[in-house]
């Protein structure tokens, strides 16, 4: 099946390698790039969980769900999350491939996307398309494959996990390894033509995106994380200080700096280069007599325990920070207001970032503590 405008693929494929001897051949439903190279695994599988033994399965639709049959008919994947109205209407059940590589099951008279039956979009796998919007999906996760050729659910994962649509990219014990947050609802143009943008956690647990150019079939990487020891979440520095890397000699090391005002929490530590208990205040802010300190070029903090209000300038914003006496930090983006409260978590320097403001009493605006 193909979608309209020749860009998407689904069928029935066999990974290269993925023969065992105790299994046989392995077989799954998927989706991939229209004539891609047969290097470039599918975008999106089925029945990850459920392979075919060999070629002689079929996809099917029965009682109003998309299934999967092997050859002695029994049922080895369904989409048994269908929402069917009830009653259910009289009209026939379709399957159909959409252009933007949605593969969706409808009534044949209603072509409305709320009234999809089912539709992959909302049980994405390993990859993110141009579209699809996890915040709104059943399935609000990317997960790995366990192997390169193997598309079972493997141990890492990228996952909605905060009220602000923070997005973390979680190991096996789901734990945060790497935060960081994208918009692909839409495909991207550049240059002549366009590209489509796309979203993927591996194997090895990296996440990356990638683009795909429909008229050439060329992907390209456009970037992975994490990049560095920085981009690791709270595995080098601790709260309230910014990691930044130092190059000594041929060697690159990570450092971290207290914010002006903070002091380590365990200064012992701090010195044998072990930061990840961060630092803490000087002395507790009051309402009032604070200032700001401004960080320019960082990473934003982890914003799981920031208040957004939106559509608010920054004056209007550093203001609210002002008058809440719980407000330790700000930081305004795109009229976004994010307003902290508690300790700072998982701040890096960039060379084209963002600015946060920390608050901070006036009397400590002159000092700050730097790693040896």
């Amino acid at each position: 099946m193909i979608s309209p405008g020749n860009v998407f693929e689904l069928g029935f494929f066999k990974l290269a390698g993925s023969n065992t001897k105790e299994d046989g051949e392995r077989w799954y439903l998927g989706l991939w790039f229209y004539k891609a190279s047969s290097k470039m695994n599918p975008l999106w599988v089925a029945n990850r969980e459920s392979p075919l033994y060999d070629s002689k399965g079929a996809l099917k639709i029965y009682k109003s769900n998309l299934v999967i049959v092997n050859q002695s008919g029994n049922i080895i994947w369904s989409s048994s999350n269908a929402v069917v109205p009830s009653p259910p209407k009289t009209s026939s059940v379709v399957a159909e491939l959409l252009s933007n590589g949605n593969f969706v099951l409808r009534y044949s008279d209603d072509n409305r996307g709320d009234s999809f039956l089912w539709e992959s979009f909302d049980y994405p796998t390993d990859t993110l398309l141009p579209g699809s919007d996890l915040a709104k999906g059943v399935n609000r996760s990317l997960t790995s494959w366990i192997s390169n050729n193997n598309p079972s659910t493997g141990i890492y994962s990228y996952a909605l996990l905060s009220k602000n649509q923070e997005m973390f990219l979680l190991d096996a014990k789901s734990s945060p390894v790497y935060r960081r947050s994208f918009g692909l609802k839409t495909p991207y143009a550049l240059g002549n033509g366009y590209y489509l943008l796309l979203l993927q956690v591996t194997y090895d647990g990296l996440l990356q995106q990638f683009s795909w150019s429909p008229t050439t079939r060329e992907k390209t990487l456009l970037w992975r994380g994490p990049r560095d020891r920085c981009d690791l979440y709270g595995k080098i520095c601790g709260s309230n200080s910014v990691c930044s890397l130092e190059k000594v000699d041929v060697h690159v090391f990570a450092g971290c700096t207290c914010f002006k005002g903070f002091k380590p929490r365990n200064w012992r530590g701090w010195w044998l280069r072990n930061m990840t208990e961060g630092c803490q205040r000087i002395s507790r802010l009051n309402c009032t007599g604070n200032g700001f300190q401004v960080l320019k070029n960082v990473k934003l903090p982890d914003t799981k325990d920031a208040g957004l209000e939106r559509s608010i300038g920054p004056k209007e914003c550093r203001q609210r920070c002002i008058e809440d006496c719980s407000c330790t930090g700000f930081a305004n983006v795109e009229l976004d207001c994010f307003l902290y409260s508690s300790d700072l978590v998982d701040l890096r320097t960039l060379q084209s970032g963002q600015q946060l403001y920390i608050k901070v009493a006036t009397s400590y605006l002159g000092k700050f503590f730097i790693s040896s």
